[in-house]
């Protein structure tokens, strides 16, 4: 997310960065992604994870994920596996996982973009800083829930 909290623009991120793109495949590698389907859209085929779990009223019967109507029950089928799990986006998604979370990696863009969907607001008072890597164009930011 940039400064103003900006995670994408017309269905897509509004930034390319390869690096912080390979970084994300890293995070998950292994583990389990619950998203959106218009997250899984963009970004199903590539991910790294061993699991994905998306949240959809719409979509059925996909080869590479499973497919639940509503985040309690995708959030409960996403942990069933026994691995960690990461929110995969988008924002409502995020907005309803991130009082669930007990860590967030991110990803701070350092440049400005215009974009029309957004990460959720989030009280820093309810995070520890951990970590800050600078990465050039963006850095990376561990919390951990107090």
């Amino acid at each position: 997310m940039t400064h103003d909290r900006v995670i994408g623009r017309k269905g897509a991120l509004p930034w390319s960065l390869p690096d912080e793109y390979e970084h994300f495949l890293d995070e998950v590698r292994g583990n389990t992604v619950l998203m959106g389907r218009t997250s899984y859209e963009i970004f199903g085929r590539d991910l790294t994870a061993s699991r994905l779990v998306v949240v959809s009223g719409t979509l059925r019967g996909l080869p590479d994920a499973e497919v639940l109507p509503d985040v309690p029950s995708a959030v409960e089928r996403a942990r069933s596996h026994g691995r960690p799990v990461f929110s995969g986006g988008g924002a409502a998604i995020y907005r309803a996982t991130l009082p669930l979370a007990d860590a967030m990696h991110l990803s701070l863009i350092k440049e400005d973009h215009e974009g029309d969907t957004y990460f959720p607001a989030w009280d820093e008072a309810d995070w520890q800083l951990e970590r800050s890597e600078d990465r050039g164009r963006w850095e990376l930011r561990i919390y951990r829930r107090r």
